[in-house]
């Protein structure tokens, strides 16, 4: 047996005691806001006009005159992944950069929860973004190339990204 499959076991099946995969991952994100002292910038919704899947911003250092991110930009981020689990307080870390170390995301291609939050963000901005496995990875988690896992299914996700430049791209989507 795969530890991969153990975690997604003792995840979904021992943790998860209201029925209810999305309210457990709720209640798990509130507690790391009150935690750790994070103010909610924003809540940003899967989907328009609902509230039950949403990603949550706590900005960590602000920036008054930086450009907006676009939903259809490449955006240049020093970023930090882990996965929130209660099991292990430590945070699982997926995606760990050095301190000068950048990457550049094309939004579009990101899971909802990058794609949908960074564009409530500007150049030179810095925050945590928590959100539930539904604007993540989903059932299906994200693997190596040698089918070990990266990030189990139904993980839920905790990035802390700095925002250092975003670039129009030629072809947006329409």
């Amino acid at each position: 047996m795969s530890s991969a499959l153990v975690y997604r076991d003792y995840t979904v099946e021992s943790i998860v005691e209201e029925d209810n995969l999305l309210d457990y991952e709720k209640s798990m994100i509130g507690r790391y806001f009150a935690d750790n002292n994070l103010d909610v910038f924003k809540e940003v919704p899967l989907h328009e006009g609902k509230t039950d899947t949403v990603a949550l911003i706590a900005k960590t250092k602000e920036n008054a005159s930086g450009v907006f991110v676009q939903a259809t930009d490449s955006v240049t981020v020093w970023a930090e992944g882990r996965i929130l689990d209660e099991l292990n307080p430590s945070l699982r870390q997926f995606l760990k950069m050095d301190s000068d170390d950048v990457v550049t995301w094309y939004l579009p291609d990101m899971i909802k929860g990058i794609s949908l939050t960074l564009p409530e963000l500007k150049v030179g901005e810095e925050a945590t973004i928590l959100f539930s496995s539904g604007m993540g990875y989903g059932y299906r988690g994200s693997r190596n190339y040698d089918g070990t896992y990266v990030v189990p299914a139904y993980s839920t996700l905790l990035f802390k990204v700095k925002i250092v430049d975003t670039k129009e791209n030629p072809k947006k989507d329409k």
